[in-house]
């Protein structure tokens, strides 16, 4: 995700599954979760579609050949995202910031005992 790879999840039963879509959600890529098969398999499908060839006439050079323009668009968004740190998955310095003070938190609790 962090290289501008979607991905996309089916969402089921199994802490795997809810894990998938708890990243994905963090990611600002919610609408990515799927909650049937036949969805995951259509999302899938849409997603890995080429475009037409007026579609791909009308689209910038850079997004030729490279899936669906929806897919484009999840790329585009992952970068954003992460640049900007403005979801939880990519701001790596605020989970450390909030990591540090857990810590600390139960270093104070260990030692006031």
């Amino acid at each position: 995700l962090f290289s501008g790879v979607p991905a996309i999840s089916l969402l089921g039963d199994s802490m795997v599954s809810r894990t998938g879509a708890s990243i994905l959600n963090a990611c600002g890529l919610g609408d990515m979760v799927a909650h049937t098969m036949q969805e995951y398999e259509d999302m899938a499908v849409r997603l890995a579609t080429p475009p037409t060839e007026e579609e791909a006439e009308e689209a910038d050079p850079a997004h030729k050949a490279k899936g669906s323009r929806e897919l484009q668009d999840k790329r585009e968004a992952l970068y954003r995202h992460r640049d900007a740190k403005d979801v939880p998955f990519f701001n790596n310095e605020k989970w450390v910031a909030d990591w540090e003070d857990v810590l600390l938190e139960a270093w104070g609790n260990h030692t006031a005992q």
